[in-house]
Formats: C-alpha cells, structure tokens, sequence
C-alpha cells in the first residue's frame, strides 16, 4: 500500500493508539463536576485528550494524544491508573489496553 493511503486510512507507520477509562464515583460525592475537572486537568497535564462522558451510574471515556502524530504509551496510561487509583473519590477505575484507535475492531 502506498505511503498516502497508509497516512490516509492510519495504517502501519500512521497507526494510533489509545485506551479505555471507566469509573464510578462515591454516591455521596457532591462535586462530581469537580472530579470531572480534576480528570481533566490531569489528562491535559499529560497532553492527552478524551472524549465520553458520563452519569452518576459512572463515566466512560477514550484516551489519545492531542497532537497529531504523537503517541500514547503505556507509561501513560500507568500513570492515569495510578492518579484515578490514588484519589478517594474514584471507585471502580478500570484502564483498558492500548488499542488501534482508528482501525479496532
């Protein structure tokens, strides 16, 4: 395959990776808003984007890199483990593998 449709359909060299975050927060937790805020001043300090969202049942969102071409790494996504792991608010994180973000199946 051409190096154009490679860039074009994200294959090989082109490949993007991301990975999958759930979590619950306490019942009795009032500033859910403030969690949210905090998961994403944590996902910005890492240059990392996420999309999803969520209700009081729990949350559920996709992690890439924000800049394109960039690569998210397995450091990454232990070191979004252990910062949802480390605060009190959070119950039932669950971090998924690194998975081809365009092209999973």
């Amino acid at each position: 395959m051409k190096k154009r449709l490679r860039k074009k359909f994200h294959l090989a060299e082109f490949t993007e990776f991301g990975f999958q975050v759930r979590f619950k927060i306490h019942a009795e937790e009032a500033g859910a808003d403030a969690m949210i805020d905090r998961f994403i001043d944590q996902i910005e300090t890492q240059a990392l984007l996420a999309g999803g969202g969520g209700s009081a049942e729990g949350f559920d969102f996709f992690v890439t890199a924000s800049r394109p071409r960039s690569a998210v790494t397995d450091a990454d996504r232990l070191r979004l483990e252990t910062w949802l792991s480390g605060d009190p608010s959070i119950v039932e994180p669950h971090i998924g593998p690194l998975v081809d973000a365009w092209n999973s199946r």
